[in-house]
């Protein structure tokens, strides 16, 4: 009999798999547009008559472990590696003394005058760390849903229901938040704002769940009276309608300073996306292939007893 925690470990060992993606997408799409806004941000501080603003770098740090940890952005990831939710300034003075000094040159974030932990671990060390706790806690919850999912989705196999879990998450969890509220590289947004924008993504987070749930118990209702893919068509127009209305309307900001650089910010959180798309994929991927043998091997074991069973 297969229990649920045999899909936990496969979700574990996928989330693995995702993570390892996941770091080789960031350090080789989003690490080089972190480097470019640690510059630009490097040359504002050293710039004449500027007095580094301890509250913008509060921001950028924000924007990037929040970022990285919900949207999966490379920035910052000594800091992604260690906390999954940053605490308001106030509540974590001695994170700016470690981590979010300004650089004072354009290279290694961690001299005298900057950080304690080098960019160069950072975007490498720290940022593998990061992506695999990620996807270690992602694919465990991803292989629990797979074992309560499995036989309740109509005629859906181990595999399609894992493709089909892994999607959906990417799109619940990230693309559909990330269309309201998308991550901002370091050197972009204040430091007054962070509790607001923090609290406005995840409550986005949390609406997307709410409707994909909804669309889920209106999927299976209409499932009674209709075949499958009259259901599906319907669920899924339920949650894109009320998502996209809500994306619409909710509260919006926009802190990014005249000048910033358009690309940066575009190749930013495009690679923020790319990130959680490589996570998931490798997610869905690996558990759709480890748990389609787990169920082959019990349906193996059950034809065996049963032939042993046959009367001669």
């Amino acid at each position: 009999m297969i229990s649920i925690r045999d899909f936990l470990v496969r979700g574990l060992l996928a989330g693995l798999v995702g993570g390892v993606l996941a770091f080789g997408v960031a350090y080789l799409v989003g690490e080089p547009s972190v480097e470019s806004a640690i510059s630009l941000e490097g040359s504002a501080a050293t710039a004449p008559g500027h007095s580094p603003d301890v509250s913008t770098h509060r921001a950028a740090l924000h924007d990037s472990v929040v970022g990285s940890v919900t949207t999966g952005t490379a920035a910052d990831t000594a800091q992604f590696a260690t906390a999954s939710l940053l605490p308001p300034p106030s509540a974590a003075p001695s994170v700016d003394a470690t981590l979010v000094a300004a650089p004072a040159h354009g290279g290694e974030h961690g001299d005298e005058e900057g950080t304690m932990v080098p960019r160069s671990l950072q975007s490498t060390l720290g940022l593998l760390t990061g992506t695999l706790l990620l996807g270690l806690a992602l694919g465990g919850l991803a292989g629990v849903g797979l074992g309560v999912a499995v036989g309740r989705l109509g005629r859906l196999t181990v595999r399609a229901t894992a493709l089909w879990l892994a999607g959906g998450a990417f799109v619940v969890l990230h693309a559909v938040p990330f269309l309201a509220y998308p991550p901002n590289p370091p050197a972009v947004g204040s430091g007054e704002t962070i509790g607001s924008r923090t609290g406005l993504f995840f409550g986005m987070v949390g609406l997307s769940v709410v409707f994909a749930a909804l669309a889920l118990v209106v999927g299976r209702q209409v499932h009674r009276t209709h075949d499958g893919f009259t259901a599906g068509v319907v669920g899924v127009l339920l949650y894109a309608v009320l998502s996209l209305v809500t994306v619409a309307v909710v509260p919006s900001y926009d802190e990014v300073p005249a000048g910033f650089p358009g690309q940066v910010l575009f190749e930013f959180r495009q690679g923020s996306l790319l990130t959680q798309l490589a996570l998931w994929v490798g997610i869905g991927l690996t558990l759709a292939v480890t748990a389609n043998r787990l169920v082959a091997r019990r349906d193996a074991a059950h034809a065996d007893g049963s032939r042993e069973h046959v009367p001669a």
